[in-house]
């Protein structure tokens, strides 16, 4: 009760930093993205396959701003970094960062946001519950409500959890989705731009998980910084 109690509170004065950055629209279909700012240069960060193909890639901001971009490099997991051309450079000077420890975040969450981006540059914001967790690379959703089911043509919206940014949308089948986990995104956008530092390993690698089973007892403690 304490911890959702803690996030309904840090939410209200964090919602307006939620965002997804950008719409993303090429030749035959749309996407989603978000800001990655390098050297005084602006990138965007989605999916490999909502730009793979494209002959032109089109940039809708929450302004109302539109913007060019073109592939800066594609990896290979489904995740491309797109550079912006257009003069003015829609990048803040901060980057996204995740508030909380995503493996502590998922030990004790099991739900979050979906931000997209419409056409006309509204946000919309769609319930999901966590069904699964790869510790290294994807998040398995579904939609909270069944009546609002997770569909194609979002791939690139950024997923929330406790508020904090993490991750972002890749595919969706058969009404579930999976998201590519921002601290792997990260790991990919700093190697790439030779920022990557070598880190010493976590002291536990074996995380709980929803299914632990507690003895009679038995008591368990979480702790997470929602600040």
């Amino acid at each position: 009760m304490r911890l959702y109690l803690m996030a309904f509170i840090f939410s209200i004065f964090s919602t307006t930093a939620l965002s997804s950055d950008v719409l993303i629209s090429t030749d035959n279909q749309f996407g989603q993205g978000f800001f990655y700012s390098h050297q005084n240069d602006c990138f965007v960060i989605t999916p490999a396959h909502v730009v793979s193909n494209a002959k032109k890639i089109n940039l809708l901001t929450p302004d109302r701003k539109k913007h060019i971009a073109k592939i800066e490099h594609i990896f290979e997991e489904d995740l491309a970094i797109l550079k912006v051309e257009s003069t003015s450079k829609p990048c803040g000077d901060i980057n996204h960062q995740p508030i909380n420890d995503l493996d502590t975040i998922l030990t004790v969450v099991n739900n979050g946001e979906i931000f997209s981006m419409l056409e006309d540059a509204s946000l919309m914001r769609s319930p999901i519950d966590i069904v699964a967790v790869n510790h290294n690379e994807i998040i398995e959703i579904k939609a909270s409500d069944s009546n609002r089911g997770l569909k194609q043509g979002y791939s690139g919206s950024v997923l929330y959890i406790a508020n904090s940014i993490s991750g972002i949308l890749t595919e969706v089948d058969d009404g579930h989705g999976y998201i590519l986990r921002f601290n792997h995104i990260l790991k990919l956008i700093e190697g790439h731009f030779g920022l990557q530092k070598d880190k010493p390993p976590h002291k536990n690698n074996v995380r709980k998980t929803f299914n632990d089973n507690i003895t009679k007892g038995q008591s368990t403690n979480y702790k997470i910084n929602l600040t």
